[in-house]
Formats: structure tokens, sequence, C-alpha cells
């Protein structure tokens, strides 16, 4: 188990995909911030109105608040880890499995013998670990241009407290959510449709579970599916105190589909041949 580890780390140490996922991850924070810096450029006068492709409207802004102060470095945060974050990490698992079976890695890690439960397992802790290090890189890296363009001046006790609940909770829902995406792309072992389905569960998935909602009021059945559905639990994840209710339907659909996916892969990687 232990070299079957390693070697994974390894040929994450050495897969390109993994830094230029996260160099685009850090590109798009510090993008979001340049966008936000340049609209407060605009607001105070510095900058005329259109500059850079961005209008501001003067009328929108409430008691002619600074920009800084309309938007929250939790609000950023937020913003990443159900927009471009989520996207950027399952192109990320897609490209991890797809590859490995495209590049024949995993044909010959099963000829070596290992059993084939602990190559998957291995494999899907591996992957997993690798999107979590990226959506934290995500959050150190808002941390820093919040620094660069902001300063030190909003961190409080309060802050951090609630940043850390809200990115904890949302780092579980991630694994949830790439167990999903794991499975998906073993199934499909194909990149464009690996990265497909993905992205559209990300950013599609939501309507459907709306859609469940209605049906099940309408049969007077008192479950909503948009409850346990682990992309609706990220979009809908509170900012400022996460109350017991959100927090225990969060950490039970979490583990729920955390084993349904690992065994489901599991079962298929078994029986599945291997070219």
């Amino acid at each position: 188990m232990i070299n079957l580890f390693s070697g994974e780390l390894y040929k994450l140490q050495k897969s390109k995909s993994i830094y230029i996922c996260c160099i685009t991850m850090i590109a798009f924070v510090l993008l979001l911030y340049g966008a936000f810096a340049t609209a407060e450029k605009i607001q105070q006068g510095e900058l005329e109105n259109g500059s850079y492709g961005f209008e501001v409207d003067a009328e929108a802004n409430h008691g002619g608040n600074s920009v800084w102060e309309e938007v929250s470095m939790l609000e950023v945060v937020q913003t990443m880890f159900v927009g471009i974050g989520g996207i950027i990490s399952a192109i990320f698992i897609s490209i991890f499995v797809f590859g490995e079976y495209a590049n024949g890695a995993v044909k010959n890690v099963t000829g070596k013998g290992y059993s084939r439960w602990k190559i998957f397992s291995i494999k899907y802790i591996a992957t997993i670990l690798a999107a979590l290090l990226m959506l934290i890189i995500m959050i150190v890296a808002v941390l820093i241009a919040e620094i660069l363009f902001v300063g030190t001046g909003r961190f409080n006790s309060e802050l951090f407290s609630n940043l850390v609940s809200y990115a904890s909770m949302q780092l579980l829902l991630a694994t949830a959510f790439g167990g999903i995406v794991i499975v998906i792309n073993q199934f499909c072992r194909n990149l464009g449709a690996g990265i497909a389905i993905s992205v559209c569960l990300i950013m599609f998935s939501t309507i459907i579970t709306a859609g469940l909602d209605i049906a099940l009021r309408y049969f007077e059945l008192d479950i909503k599916a948009s409850d346990y559905w682990i992309v609706d639990l990220i979009n809908n994840c509170p900012l400022n105190e996460i109350d017991s209710a959100y927090a225990t339907r969060a950490i039970i659909s979490s583990i729920i589909w955390i084993i349904v996916t690992f065994i489901i892969g599991n079962v298929h990687f078994q029986k599945t041949d291997i070219k």
C-alpha cells in the first residue's frame, strides 16, 4: 500500500496538469481582485468609466460605499468555490483519471500483482487529496490577494472563524463531489466526455434537483432532493454561522456520496477490462 501511494504521489508531482490548474486557479483569483480594484478606481474618479471594459453604475452603489466595502473576502472565497474553483478541480480530476488509462499506468500497476481494490483505493485517495490541495491553494491565493489589494484592515477573529467553518464544509463537500467525478471518468474513459459531464453537473444539475423538488412537493412529500445533492449543498453553504440543520445534512450527504462512489468505483474497477 505504501509503495502504491508513493507511486501516486510521484505521478502527481510529475503531472503538468496539477500545476497548470493551480496556476489557473490563482490567476482567476487575481483577475477577480483586479476587476474589483479597477471598479474601485473608476468609482473614485481615478479612471474613466468604461476603462478596460469595466462599466460602473453609480446608482447601483448604495450610499456611496467603496467597492471593497460591498465585497467581502468571504464572498470572493464563495464565488471561487461555487464557480471556477469547482470547475478547475473537476477538470484536473478528469485529466488525471483519463491519463492513467491513456498512458498505460493502470495496466502496468495491475500487472505487478497488486489487488485491484488496493489500486483503486490508493488512486481514489491520492486524486481526492490532490484536488483538495488545489482548493486550499485557492484559499491561500485569496488571502494573499486580499493583503495585496486591500491590506489587513478587514482581518479579525470573526472573519477567520467564518472562513475556517466555511472552507472546512466546502472541502468536505468537494471530497464527495470529487468522488463523483472520479467514477464518471472511470466509466467514460474519454477525456472530453468526462470533462463535459462533470462541468454540466456543476452548472446544470441544480435545475434537475429543482424540478425534482417541485415533483416531490406535488405529491406532498416532505423531502427535497436539493437538500442532499452535493452541488446544491455547495451552492447553498452559508457564509456566516453555519446552522446545525445544514451542517447535519451536508456531513451525512457527503459521507454517503463518498461511500457510494468509492464502492461503485471499486466494483467497476474489479470487473472492467484494462487495456
